[in-house]
């Protein structure tokens, strides 16, 4: 029995060794081969890393520096006849901050200034003018088709010393007095302070077709003249008041596409402060006997545009059409109904150049109580009813040197035609006791060259 016990642990040894040998020999193979898979392992996890890697979070703030230097001339500039270089600069800032996903704070501050070296013909003084400009907008996402927009917009303009048309040394027309000798004192009247407060929306019924609107409040403060008198305002009546806006408009926007649009309407309504309503066809106020209420108005204004865009060429042609109507609440004397027609084209050539033209031709056509024969009043020098036509062509072009500068040249010219009669010294008004002296038809014309540096 011991023997045989022997023999059976005998075979079963061997049986054991022989199941065992082959599968040792097959772990230690793929020991090796483990180890290589485990590197190729690795290496493809350090390649999946690699690509899993997290991007670096875009930055919450976002701002944009731009300064412009430039130089240039003015010939003329409203009814004022200079011929004179200005030399200029501005500052152009911006920065957005996303406060959350739905969020974003957007905060601007422009600066203008110019300088002008001759003065204005019949005075002392020049038309240098400062503007500043801040404005505030939060914008709330509420939706992905859905966005509002908080805003308050400040905007500063001082015009210092400017040569007033209607405040003339002699005041008063003598038939011994030379017309040439006419001296216009210096006003402030022209600088102001306004302050705007309004609610924007974007809806996109579709990605390309967004409807928008704004509700705004504007309060307009003009600087007061220091010889204005509310017991005999004239021409000094200070243009303050307060205006109430609303603007809806919807557009089509395809990049892709050779035509897109917008149409838009916007409807005001003005309070003035201090400005007198005006009887028809005299202009009378009564402010010296029982003056007319408050001047009041509602305007109107529809604009059509449409868009070619030549996506080959980098080339984009805007004609527009602009409807405005003007209704003075009291008796029509400031009415009128203005057509706007409209162009503007728009091409970057090259990489580095690149231009911007605009072209508008205005025919404002008032009411008739707007102009009347009288005492005070002599003929319109065509037609029955009083017209203002005015062209204005604009033109910029931009050379970019680098990513963060850019040569720029920039011309402007406005030319005003209307049948209302000049201003002439003992001639018109016909009383012949102001010393006025007014082309209300001009031409006006200004070019700069200059220098922007980009941030």
């Amino acid at each position: 029995m011991h023997n045989h016990l022997k023999l059976l642990y005998g075979f079963l040894f061997i049986g054991l060794l022989t199941h065992f040998t082959p599968s040792i020999d097959l772990y230690a193979q793929d020991k090796k081969s483990n180890k290589k898979g485990s590197k190729e392992i690795t290496v493809l996890a350090k390649k999946v890393k690699k690509k899993r890697k997290k991007k670096k979070a875009p930055s919450r703030a976002k701002f944009d520096l731009s300064v412009s230097l430039f130089g240039g001339g003015r010939v003329n500039y409203l009814s004022y006849k200079v011929k004179t270089p200005a030399l200029g600069a501005s500052v152009n800032t911006k920065l957005s901050y996303k406060l959350t996903d739905v969020l974003t704070s957007i905060f601007r501050y422009n600066f203008f200034i110019e300088k002008q070296f001759n003065d204005v013909d019949q005075s002392s003084s020049t038309l240098d003018k400062m503007t500043n400009y801040l404005s505030a907008r939060l914008n709330y996402k509420a939706s992905k088709k859905l966005t509002w927009g908080f805003n308050v917009n400040y905007k500063w303009v001082l015009k210092p010393d400017w040569p007033d048309h209607y405040q003339t040394n002699p005041a008063v027309f003598s038939a011994a007095f030379n017309r040439g000798d006419i001296q216009l004192l210096p006003t402030d009247r022209y600088s102001y302070h306004r302050i705007r407060f309004s609610v924007s929306e974007n809806y996109k019924i579709r990605d390309y077709l967004p409807l928008f609107g704004l509700l705004g409040y504007t309060r307009k403060i003009a600087i007061v003249d220091s010889n204005f008198s509310a017991n005999n305002p004239n021409h000094l009546t200070p243009s303050d008041y307060h205006v109430l806006l609303l603007t809806v408009g919807i557009k089509y926007k395809k990049k892709r596409k050779l035509l897109n649009g917008e149409l838009s309407n916007t409807l005001k309504k003005t309070w003035d402060t201090v400005q007198l309503s005006r009887d028809a066809t005299t202009g009378i106020t009564h402010f010296s006997t029982t003056p007319n209420p408050l001047y009041e108005e509602i305007n109107n204004n529809t604009t059509l545009k449409v868009i070619f865009n030549f996506r080959k060429q980098k080339l984009k042609i805007t004609p527009s059409y602009n409807l405005e109507i003007n209704i003075d609440e009291f008796q029509g004397y400031y009415s009128f109904i203005g057509n706007t027609f409209g162009l503007e084209i728009a091409q970057k050539l090259s990489k580095s150049f690149k231009y911007k033209f605009k072209a508008s031709g205005e025919i404002q056509s008032f009411g008739s109580n707007s102009y009347g024969t009288s005492a005070s009043h002599i003929p319109l020098t065509s037609g029955s009813r009083y017209f203002k036509h005015y062209i204005k062509l604009k033109l910029k072009t931009i050379y970019s040197v680098s990513r963060h500068l850019d040569l720029f040249f920039r011309s402007f010219l406005v030319i005003k035609n209307t049948n209302f009669p000049n201003y002439v010294p003992g001639v018109n008004p016909t009383s012949g006791t102001r010393n006025y002296d007014i082309d209300f038809s001009y031409t006006n014309f200004s070019f700069d060259l200059g220098v922007t540096y980009k941030l």
